[in-house]
C-alpha cells in the first residue's frame, strides 16, 4: 500500500471499504452485487416502462442492473453525480455494454444520445453523468455517441421531489431538438443514468417522434424493478 493511499485511501463507491490495488471504483463483493442484479434487458413486459415502447418507432429499451432506493446501486449514482467522479460514469458504461453486448439490446443502433442537462445544471455537477455513460459505451462498442440531437430547454425541479403524475407534469416539455439536428433514417439510442418512472425518458422521446424515418432505443445504468 502506498503512501498515499494510506492518507487517502480509496473507498469502493458502494460499500466504503478500502480498494486494493487491482480494484478500480468498485470492490470485487460489490462487482458480483452487480452482475447478479442485473436488470432484464428487455423492458417489454415491464407494466412501468411498458409506455416507452409502444410507439411504432420504438426498437429496444433496457438497463444494465436493478435501482432500489439507498441501497448499494443508489451509492454507486451517487457517488457518479455528486462527487465529480466523471470517470466512474465512463468505466460504467463499458461495464454495462460488455455485459450486454451479445444481448440483442445494441443491435443497429447507429448513434448514442446522452440526455442533456441544463447549463446551470451541468456547471452545477461539472460533467454530465448521462454523457459520462455513454462515451464509455460507446468505447467498448464502436458506436459514436453524439451530444447535439437533444437540449434541455427548461430547468426542472429535482425528480427525486416528485411522484407519479407531478414527475410528468415536472419535465413536459423539457427537451428539444438542436436546431440542424439530423438523425432522420437513423436508430437511437438514449441513454441515462436512473429510470423510475420513465416521466423523463418519456419526455426526451417526444421531440424524436417528430423525425422522419427515425427508430428510437432506450438504455439506463440503472432501472427500478
Amino acid at each position: 500500500m502506498s503512501l498515499l493511499d494510506l492518507l487517502h485511501p480509496r473507498l469502493c463507491c458502494a460499500c466504503g471499504t478500502p480498494l486494493t490495488a487491482c480494484e478500480q471504483w468498485l470492490c470485487a463483493e460489490c462487482v458480483v452485487m452487480l452482475s447478479q442484479s442485473r436488470h432484464p434487458a428487455d423492458w417489454q413486459d415491464s407494466v412501468r416502462l411498458s409506455r416507452l415502447g409502444t410507439h411504432e418507432a420504438m426498437r429496444h429499451a433496457g438497463a444494465f442492473t436493478t435501482y432500489q432506493r439507498y441501497g448499494r446501486v443508489a451509492a454507486i449514482v451517487h457517488s457518479l453525480k455528486y462527487r465529480r467522479r466523471q470517470e466512474l460514469g465512463v468505466w460504467l458504461g463499458r461495464m454495462a455494454a460488455c455485459t450486454l453486448r451479445d444481448s440483442g439490446l445494441f443491435r443497429g443502433v447507429d448513434v448514442l444520445v446522452p440526455l442533456p442537462l441544463t447549463p446551470s445544471r451541468r456547471r452545477q455537477r461539472g460533467f454530465n453523468q448521462a454523457e459520462a455513460i455513454a462515451a464509455g459505451m460507446s468505447r467498448e462498442l464502436g458506436i459514436g455517441m453524439r451530444t447535439d440531437v437533444l437540449c434541455r430547454v427548461r430547468d426542472t425541479t429535482t425528480q427525486t421531489l416528485f411522484t407519479g403524475e407531478d414527475r410528468i407534469s415536472n419535465v413536459e416539455g423539457a427537451f428539444a431538438l438542436m436546431p440542424g439536428a439530423c438523425v432522420g433514417g437513423c436508430h437511437v439510442m438514449l441513454v441515462d443514468d436512473v429510470l423510475t418512472t420513465g416521466a423523463t425518458m418519456t419526455a426526451a422521446i417526444k421531440p424524436l417522434l417528430a423525425v422522419p424515418d427515425v427508430a428510437i432505443s432506450c438504455f439506463v445504468l440503472a432501472c427500478t424493478a
